[in-house]
């Protein structure tokens, strides 16, 4: 019984110190914030980072976003 809650703490404290929490961005914090963006997408897409992660979700949400409003602007340019 011992083992099995010793065991258990050790198991806790590992997963504990694997899950450090960082600061979650938002999409708009991204969009905000080209070098932020730019660093966060480039952890995601080399892999440092697992692209589940929210902080991937959003840059990437942001990078399609911001290339979106880039394309429209230059489709309406003149009109």
């Amino acid at each position: 019984m011992v083992k099995k809650i010793v065991l258990f703490v050790l198991a806790s404290l590992f997963l504990s110190a694997c899950n450090e929490k960082e600061k979650s961005y938002t999409v708009d914090d991204f969009m905000k914030n080209d070098s932020l963006r730019a660093e966060w997408v480039k952890k995601c897409e080399n892999g440092e980072l697992r692209p589940e992660e929210l902080n991937c979700i959003n840059a990437l949400k942001a990078k399609n976003k911001k290339r979106s409003h880039n394309k429209d602007f230059f489709t309406n340019f003149g009109k």
